[in-house]
């Protein structure tokens, strides 16, 4: 039987560092049962037992994995590529289409108190440090490549921040995604291009000369003529 499935390399910025979400696997006749892995699930072909009815449709199925499996509305989700073979799941052949989805760090919190649900550090699993079921290690790896890849031509990074945010918070997680972006460039281009807003009068509470807080303007993620920052060498 052939599966299809899909699968979220779920991320939030937590306390400085970039952050995986993993969630435990909890259906006894599956492989890896008890252990955490990407969130994800499996495509409704038909109607199973227990009052299961098959999805309708490719983004019917995205929608119920990412409300039944996260209950939060991610701040973005994308698609990144699609994948499968017959080794990759010990049932048999299966087939995977593996997205990226942003949590906003305000709505993450409540998932920790779920132990169900584990954030770890992207980086354990990017090192090999931390091993994860499936190919969810590879997986990770090749998003991640994409993501960095793609996030200097866009705003997408502005996604993984809370609702408000400092200049020096975009700063910050373009900087977790290989990228330096100075002030001035932000400045230009993201305030001036209209792709984030200052909020008047909210500011954060610190020492020296307040920080204006910003919420983002556009209606999706927006792509940019020219990059934003340059590259961090490794």
């Amino acid at each position: 039987m052939l599966n299809f499935m899909m699968d979220f390399v779920t991320l939030r910025v937590f306390e400085g560092k970039m952050q995986l979400l993993l969630l435990r696997r909890n259906m006894e006749d599956r492989p890896y049962y008890g252990e955490f892995a990407l969130v994800g699930g499996m495509i409704y072909s038909h109607d199973l037992e227990g009052g299961y009815r098959r999805d309708e449709t490719y983004q019917s199925a995205k929608e119920r994995i990412i409300r039944t499996k996260l209950g939060v509305t991610p701040t973005l989700v994308n698609e990144v590529y699609n994948d499968g073979g017959a080794t990759r799941d010990s049932d048999g052949w299966s087939v995977v289409a593996v997205s990226y989805a942003f949590v906003n760090p305000d709505l993450s919190e409540a998932m920790t108190r779920n132990p169900d649900y584990k954030w770890v550090d992207l980086e354990d699993v990017l090192s090999g440090k931390l091993i994860l079921p499936f190919d969810h290690n590879e997986a990770v790896t090749k998003v991640i490549k994409h993501i960095k890849n793609l996030f200097g031509y866009t705003s997408g990074a502005l996604y993984a921040l809370p609702h408000k945010f400092t200049i020096a918070d975009i700063i910050h997680v373009y900087r977790l995604l290989g990228i330096e972006v100075g002030r001035q460039s932000i400045r230009q281009r993201l305030v001036d291009g209209g792709y984030i807003k200052e909020l008047e009068g909210d500011f954060e509470k610190k020492r020296g000369k307040p920080a204006p807080y910003y919420v983002i303007a556009e209606p999706e993620m927006s792509f940019f003529d020219r990059v934003i920052g340059k590259p961090i060498a490794p």
